[in-house]
């Protein structure tokens, strides 16, 4: 019973953390070349793993509709194994956490403290907020989420996209302004 209560809480928990998840690229973009040349981009990794099948926004499923599409994938050979479901985020298939899959390699150690730390903190804020019956921000447009994750491994740091929160369209400063603002009770 404890696992499948994880696994269901892991699978809504990265269907709620899907709109914050293409700003955290755009922050963690670190990889501009490729094959040794300037790749005009911030993150060469997303447009080369965008060729992979699994790759793209986490799904809005629940726990047995995680298990079963993962299944399915693995059955039908689109996958070798579940470790191969590239989904933006996604339960871990060993550990029970939910994994976000979209940083970049990099080289200054505070880049990924601080994604590690944002990604907590929204965590903890969303399953909060569920628990006290408060409501939490939609899990975000499919078509619209791949563009803004295009859009973050295009410019990186001067991405624009839409906050989670208001729904405006801003810059990076400002969307990561208004995480911190609305993870903040996670945060602490």
């Amino acid at each position: 019973l404890r696992g499948r209560l994880v696994l269901a809480t892991a699978v809504r928990l990265g269907a709620l953390r899907r709109p914050w998840v293409p700003m955290l690229r755009a922050r963690a973009a670190n990889s501009p070349f490729a094959g040794g040349r300037d790749a005009e981009c911030a993150s060469w990794r997303h447009f080369e793993f965008a060729r992979w099948p699994t790759v793209g926004p986490t799904p809005v499923l629940d726990g047995s509709g995680y298990e079963r599409v993962a299944n399915e994938l693995t059955a039908s050979g689109t996958v070798m194994d579940r470790k191969m479901i590239y989904w933006y985020a996604r339960p871990s298939e060993r550990w029970p956490t939910l994994e976000i899959r979209v940083a970049d390699v990099n080289a200054d150690l505070d880049v990924p403290v601080l994604l590690a730390i944002l990604a907590r903190g929204l965590s903890q804020t969303l399953l909060g907020r569920l628990r006290a019956d408060k409501p939490v921000p939609g899990p975000g447009d499919d078509r619209r989420l791949s563009r803004e994750h295009r859009a973050a491994a295009l410019y990186g740091l001067d991405s624009e996209g839409t906050d989670p929160v208001d729904g405006s369209i801003a810059g990076l400063p400002e969307r990561l302004a208004s995480l911190v603002e609305f993870a903040r009770p996670g945060l602490k």
